[in-house]
């Protein structure tokens, strides 16, 4: 590779966090081995400053470990017999321009909005690896809760198969629970100011900032960003172009009732579903954008609750219905200003959020609605 690992990958955070970075890179980029002296410190300084989710998961048993590669491991990837060609990859080819080190964008002119849905983390995560995987790399995304924590990663520069191994790592399980939940229950029982959610988010953010950092939103390099929010002091929906990712994501997702507001520069937030389920509306009035797409997921029941509803039944239900009137309002307004808009839904049963063995179903069925659309997607990048 023509530099000293010893030097070169020695930072404050001790040798070993460099083999990590460089070795789980190499895993997808085996052709990494190639770069020169500067370009490899650029890369080194985007995996550690702007991406930060170093980490090569294994599962074992079901469970995800985090493993930390050897210095035998890492000359072992980047042995003269695993090389291959630049170009030839067995997972999603990430593109990096060397100047700046982050994904270069496909179809700049291409609008991608990411709806909310009750788990729709692994739906989005495999909607967006077949674009990724075909080339199609949208130059705006405009997303809602579980669609703001997939669609911001990816802005920010992180890979569709890293943001899968993301959501399936017991760490993302574990930022969905706090022991403090029932407590804040009978808070909100007893209607306490401050008590207007079950979980406060702070793992959520944790988590999040782990990877992110203190990144704003307008410095996303992938694709231009605008998440939706409700602003519950300005009692409005909002489209939030600018400041800091991780919080923005957060408030983004927090579901009413589940998640206390987020506060951020001294205003409550909660999820943007609440009032701007789909967000694409606000790509009609953007000049660069010729052409929406749009991916919901919806729902359908594993059992008869239609006769034997339960309260989480009833309100999504109703969400449902109030979303997709929104959704065919947009999809109208886009028709009558002329605009390009494609829906594609993904319809996936309402699994628990702690049922483990429904994310790989979850994750094909996004997949599965992309390519059997793969059509008359690239036809919308085409015309």
């Amino acid at each position: 590779m023509g530099f000293d690992q010893n030097q070169q990958l020695h930072d404050r955070h001790g040798i070993q966090t460099g083999f990590k970075e460089i070795a789980f890179f190499a895993k997808f980029r085996p052709d990494l081995q190639d770069l020169s002296g500067d370009q490899f410190k650029k890369l080194r300084f985007f995996l550690h400053q702007r991406c930060r989710f170093m980490f090569h998961f294994s599962s074992h048993d079901g469970i995800s470990e985090i493993t930390s590669p050897s210095t035998e491991s890492l000359e072992h990837i980047h042995s003269e017999k695993h090389r291959r060609p630049v170009g030839q990859a067995d997972h999603e080819e990430v593109l990096f321009d060397m100047n700046s080190a982050v994904p270069a964008s496909t179809h700049p002119s291409l609008a991608l909005s990411l709806a909310a849905s009750h788990l729709g983390f692994h739906v989005h995560a495999g909607f967006m690896e077949v674009l990724a995987s075909q080339g199609i790399r949208p130059g705006h995304i405009g997303a809602a809760s579980s669609g703001a924590f997939v669609g911001g990663l990816y802005a920010a520069g992180i890979s569709t198969v890293q943001i899968r191994e993301m959501l399936a790592s017991l760490w993302m399980a574990n930022a969905f629970w706090e022991w403090r939940g029932p407590l804040r229950g009978l808070g909100m029982l007893a209607n306490l100011a401050g008590h207007t959610g079950l979980l406060s988010g702070r793992k959520v953010l944790r988590l999040l900032k782990e990877h992110l950092g203190d990144f704003q939103i307008e410095d996303c390099p992938a694709a231009e960003l605008s998440l939706a929010v409700t602003n519950l002091t300005k009692g409005r929906s909002q489209i939030v172009r600018r400041g800091p990712l991780a919080e923005y994501i957060v408030a983004s997702c927090a579901v009413p009732g589940i998640f206390r507001h987020i506060e951020i520069a001294g205003e409550a937030f909660w999820d943007g579903a609440v009032s701007d389920s789909s967000p694409f509306q606000h790509f009609f009035a953007d000049s660069r954008v010729d052409a929406v797409l749009v991916h919901v997921v919806t729902h359908v029941d594993i059992d008869d609750r239609r006769t034997r509803p339960t309260v989480a039944w009833a309100f999504g239900q109703a969400h449902q219905i109030v979303s997709d009137r929104l959704l065919a309002l947009g999809v109208e307004c886009g028709q009558i200003l002329g605009r390009r808009v494609l829906v594609l839904r993904s319809e996936v049963p309402r699994f628990p959020f702690w049922q483990k063995s429904s994310h790989q179903q979850l994750f094909d069925a996004g997949r599965h609605t992309a390519t059997e659309n793969l059509a008359a997607i690239q036809g919308l990048c085409e015309n």
